[in-house]
């Protein structure tokens, strides 16, 4: 897991361990040198410790944040969360929590053997983006698109209000972070780019009309 947050910079890798090679700091033209070396010399090792390893970038992240920055942790990762936290709902409950406190989490799932659902819904609570990489080669490219969107970002922890009336049920689709208050769902958006549609879907299930059979 690598986090590049505007001008600064740290790296984190993880297995069944999870070590810091690089704190938090300012990124400069040396420093980017060290840090693709130590990505060079990554080797896989153990189990997949993936809470451990967001979290001690979410640290990172939040260590160095400050008023009106973009403070995003990028998750790369191939495989599944089976050491330290493994539940998909607590972690994306985590991203949830973080993301209010202004540390927002993309995911990006490499190959075919990773948990998809985990890496949506952390991306969905999280605030961020989730992105499917089919093959190594395509990597760069889709960094690139979410650095490009973070640069482009316009607004920041947009919320969609709906208003629900009285015997309606309504289920917001998808793993949105969503809550509820006096009939009404606050739907989270996360950060959105200028020019850019996002959808929301919901399921509404109504009462029958009076008058009307039921079926």
């Amino acid at each position: 897991e690598y986090v590049f947050r505007e001008q600064f910079s740290h790296n984190v890798e993880y297995d069944d361990r999870v070590t810091l090679l690089f704190k938090s700091q300012v990124l400069t033209s040396s420093n980017r040198s060290e840090i693709k070396a130590s990505i060079a010399q990554l080797s896989p090792r153990g189990s997949t410790n993936l809470g451990g390893g967001w979290m001690a970038g979410c640290e990172e992240v939040a260590a160095a944040a400050a008023e009106g920055t973009i403070n995003r942790v990028l998750l790369l990762t191939d495989g599944l969360a089976n050491q330290g936290i493994t539940d998909p709902t607590l972690l994306a409950s985590h991203a949830s929590e973080l993301s209010q406190r202004g540390v927002t989490t993309s995911t990006f799932g490499v190959g075919l053997s990773f948990n998809e659902y985990l890496l949506e819904a952390m991306a969905g609570q999280g605030g961020g983006n989730y992105y499917f990489i089919e093959s190594l080669q395509m990597i760069d490219d889709i960094f690139q698109r979410e650095f490009k969107e973070l640069q482009a970002v316009t607004a920041r922890d947009v919320n969609v209000t709906l208003s629900v009336p009285k015997g309606v049920s309504v289920k917001i689709l998808g793993a949105w972070r969503v809550t509820s208050e006096a009939g009404c769902l606050r739907i989270n958006l996360g950060s959105l780019v200028s020019g850019r549609h996002q959808e929301v879907f919901a399921r509404l299930l109504t009462p029958p009309s009076s008058g009307e059979k039921g079926l």
